[in-house]
């Protein structure tokens, strides 16, 4: 299975890449990719992360194009040919 973790702005620079794939032998959850992405990417985990398990509020995520974010507990599941967008949330006023 593969998974594609897809970044931009200033979060593609720190990944490297515009895209990093992740090949899972079954289904992962949204912890796990965090987890991955902070053993293997720990500058990137420094911006996206909070108390090194939860997304940060300034980073926007969509999957598969639909906005997304853990609450009250609940996990996301991702699957094979989920792609996960990460970006930084800009406000104005």
């Amino acid at each position: 299975m593969k998974i594609e973790l897809r970044f931009y702005g200033e979060l593609r620079k720190l990944a490297g890449a515009d895209v990093l794939p992740l090949v899972v032998d079954a289904p992962i959850s949204l912890t796990d990719v965090l987890g991955w992405l902070r053993s293997t990417h720990p500058q990137l985990a420094d911006v996206l992360l909070v108390d090194a398990k939860a997304l940060s509020p300034d980073i926007n995520l969509l999957i598969n194009g639909t906005p997304a974010r853990p609450s009250n507990g609940s996990e996301l599941t991702m699957d094979d040919g989920d792609r996960l967008f990460f970006l930084r949330a800009y406000g104005g006023g």
